[in-house]
């Protein structure tokens, strides 16, 4: 095993760790201040709006949640970035081919994926091949690199440049925010030169990869694949630790925040988390909010 491989070991693990260390905290968050913002994409036949409270006893009859419903919402959100594009299209013109080139880039570690665990059982991927489905992994995986690549760092720059220039966003921009796209176009860039200049077919990184997966040593005189896997290696263990996470963490803003209808019924699950919520103490003031006292308390004041 080369420092190389060491390092990338090391990236998975502290990626894997650092996801999973955030969708715990969130999962054992306090239960949320609901937004009750409709329609919820898993209300059936409210298209409109409204909710089932609006029912004639609506705690005697069945709830109806429509999954299909929410992937019809989500799939736009996440993959065309919609609500961006309706309410900031200047945002969303640079925004869109950064996520988009980062989606295809995720597809296209996939693909190599694959092809080098086609090379682990002996059959080399190559526009050579005797196979015609390998002959297509090779050509789909090359198409897919370079559309990622381009797109990605298309948008990165142009994310850069409006971060800059716009005033509306400087403002609200903090150091993080550029550091986190400047380490990202490093990593866009490393990785165009090494497409670029020696592995353009993407053999180099499939054959890495195979080794990772074989547990075989891996050698190479490129620098420029060096410089790429040890920046991937590094923003993979930085990732987990910054806001980028919001990739995985929407999950919780949409089912557990925007959606969560869950009705709060005497003796049940909500109820004791409401109650744990209560005891918490107040940790900031305001002229209606006074400090130093348990939410139960002014929730009792407040009521009287």
């Amino acid at each position: 095993m080369t420092l190389l491989q060491l390092l990338t070991y090391v990236s998975l693990v502290i990626f894997g760790i650092g996801i999973a260390r955030t969708a715990i905290k969130y999962v054992k968050m306090p239960i949320h201040l609901r937004w009750e913002l409709y329609p919820v994409a898993h209300e059936k036949g409210r298209d409109y709006g409204g909710s089932y409270f609006e029912n004639l006893d609506w705690w005697t009859k069945p709830r109806k949640k429509s999954l299909l419903g929410e992937i019809k919402f989500m799939i736009p959100e996440i993959l065309l970035i919609r609500t961006l594009f309706h309410h900031n299209r200047k945002l969303w013109n640079a925004s869109f081919p950064f996520h988009g080139g980062l989606y295809l880039l995720m597809g296209l570690l996939g693909l190599i994926l694959i092809g080098a665990v086609v090379q682990a059982f002996g059959v080399a991927v190559s526009p050579e091949s005797s196979s015609r489905l390998v002959t297509l992994l090779y050509y789909v995986t090359v198409l897919i690199g370079f559309a990622g690549l381009t797109s990605a760092l298309w948008g990165c720059a142009r994310l850069l440049f409006t971060r800059f220039t716009d005033e509306d966003l400087k403002i609200c921009s903090t150091p993080l925010d550029y550091i986190n796209l400047f380490f990202i176009l490093a990593v866009l860039l490393s990785a165009l030169n090494a497409w670029l200049f020696v592995d353009n077919g993407f053999i180099m990184a499939r054959e890495y990869i195979q080794s990772l997966i074989t547990l075989k040593s891996f050698s190479t005189t490129s620098l420029a694949l060096k410089v790429e896997i040890i920046l991937l290696a590094l923003f993979m263990i930085y990732f987990p630790f910054t806001h980028m996470t919001h990739m995985f963490t929407k999950y919780f803003t949409y089912h557990k925040v925007r959606w969560e209808d869950e009705p709060n019924i005497r003796g049940e699950e909500i109820e004791a988390r409401v109650k744990a919520v209560l005891q918490r103490n107040v940790s900031w003031a305001a002229p209606h909010i006074p400090t130093g006292k348990k939410w139960s308390e002014i929730a009792k004041e407040n009521n009287e």
